[in-house]
């Protein structure tokens, strides 16, 4: 046990040696993070994603006057998450750039910066897109596992998409008892940009209850 414990000392130090924290107290500094960083370390696994320790640093970096520093550490944190397939942030943490360039009086580049963004994220304004990419990645998965039903969740104040809501589709159209997906859900990603639509393999026999029309099937699942 003494040797287990020895070798995972040596292996945990050896580690740590390797691992970098990065500085975050100058525009060198953050400027310096590599894109993408996936050697950050502070000992806390909670602490570790960068581009979220980057956005804490730089709400630090703003309350205590350093707004050239804040700017620098959202920049970089937009930079790392725009490198990964599905961005981390949220648009309102993308924002938060142009924000605080605005505080510092250049209204002009603080819209560049934010028409920058939505070049590089047009799903912030259509939300249609996004819809589009889940309910793809949705329906691929039912197709492989062979489940030729879908169910429809709706989120937002469009009325045709509320109307949709908790319904049951066939994907094939072969079922019975389910109408085909139409096709403002699969193809259209909804009715307009503000639309929030999700589908979710549905499996009669789980729901303990597969007689019915669609909406009561539904509603009994809520």
């Amino acid at each position: 046990m003494k040797k287990l414990l020895g070798f995972m000392e040596r292996l945990s130090s050896k580690y740590n040696q390797k691992s970098k924290k990065y500085d975050m107290e100058t525009l060198e500094g953050i400027k310096a993070i590599p894109v993408p960083a996936k050697d950050y370390n502070t000992g806390n696994d909670l602490k570790d994603a960068i581009w979220y320790v980057l956005q804490r640093k730089a709400t630090e970096h703003k309350r205590n006057g350093k707004l050239d520093l804040a700017i620098a550490c959202l920049r970089k944190s937009n930079e790392l998450s725009d490198y990964e397939s599905n961005p981390f942030l949220l648009e309102k943490d993308y924002l938060r750039l142009p924000k605080y360039i605005a505080l510092t009086g250049d209204k002009a580049l603080a819209k560049l910066e934010e028409d920058n963004i939505y070049a590089r994220h047009p799903e912030f304004r259509d939300r249609r897109l996004t819809n589009l990419k889940l309910i793809a990645k949705q329906i691929e998965i039912s197709k492989k596992t062979k489940n030729d039903l879908i169910q429809v969740f709706t989120n937002g104040n469009c009325p045709k998409c509320k109307k949709l809501n908790k319904k049951i589709y066939s994907l094939s159209g072969t079922s019975k008892k389910f109408p085909l997906i139409p096709p403002e859900i699969f193809i259209d990603g909804g009715h307009n940009s503000t639309c929030y639509i999700s589908v979710y393999s549905y499996y009669p026999n789980l729901e303990n209850d597969d007689k019915g029309n669609p909406e009561d099937i539904a509603e009994k699942c809520y």
